[in-house]
C-alpha cells in the first residue's frame, strides 16, 4: 500500500537548478527545457526535432542561452550542453551573472519555477501541431504554471515509457560537472 500512495503522490524534483560554487556563489545551472509531449497549446516537439537542435548546438552552429521571461538581455548563463534524456531535453553551464542566478534560486525557493525554450522554425517543420525541427536559441525561467509546457522529467512515469538516458560521453561530462550523485 505504501507502494501506492508514493506513486500518486506529488513528486517535483526542481526544472531549474542552480549550483553553488565553493566559495557560494552560484556557477553552474541544469534546465530541463522542453519535450517530447505534447504542451498547454497542444504542440508537441518531435524527438527528430530535439535531436536536431541538439546536433545542431554540438556543432556550434547555435548558441543558447537561458533568460528571463524571454526579455532580452535578461541572459545570465552560457549553455555548454545540452542532451536529450528519457523523452526531455536537459540543457547546463555556466553561470555568467551570479546576482540574477541567485535571485532565480530565491524566486524558486518562492515557486515552484519552470521553462520555456526560445527557437526558430520554418513552416514546413510544424505540421499538425508537431515540429519535425527547430533552432533553440534561448532557454527562458518563468512560474512553471506560465510556461507553454509545465511537464518535467518527474513527470515522466505519467506522461509514457521511458527511454534510454544519456550517451557515454555525456554522462562523463555531467558526472565532472555535477557529480555522480547528481547525475
Amino acid at each position: 500500500l505504501a507502494a501506492l500512495k508514493a506513486v500518486d503522490e506529488e513528486a517535483r524534483p526542481a526544472i531549474v537548478r542552480i549550483y553553488r560554487g565553493k566559495d557560494g556563489t552560484p556557477d553552474r545551472f541544469a534546465l530541463w527545457s522542453s519535450n517530447r509531449f505534447r504542451d498547454r497549446e497542444g504542440e508537441i516537439v518531435s524527438a527528430k526535432a530535439l535531436h536536431r537542435a541538439i546536433a545542431r548546438f554540438d556543432a556550434g552552429s547555435v548558441d543558447a542561452q537561458p533568460d528571463v521571461y524571454h526579455v532580452p538581455g535578461s541572459e545570465w548563463g552560457r549553455v555548454e550542453l545540452m542532451d536529450y534524456v528519457d523523452g526531455f531535453l536537459m540543457a547546463a553551464g555556466t553561470v555568467t551573472r551570479p546576482d540574477v542566478a541567485a535571485k532565480i534560486e530565491a524566486w524558486g525557493a518562492k515557486e515552484e519555477l519552470g521553462t520555456s525554450i526560445g527557437y526558430r522554425y520554418w513552416d514546413s517543420d510544424l505540421v499538425d501541431g508537431v515540429y519535425s525541427d527547430l533552432e533553440i536559441n534561448r532557454i527562458t525561467v518563468l512560474p512553471r504554471n506560465r510556461a507553454a509546457n509545465p511537464w518535467g522529467p518527474q513527470d515522466a512515469v505519467r506522461l509514457g515509457r521511458r527511454e534510454m538516458g544519456f550517451d557515454p560521453a555525456k554522462r562523463e561530462a555531467m558526472i565532472e560537472l555535477f557529480g555522480a550523485d547528481q547525475t
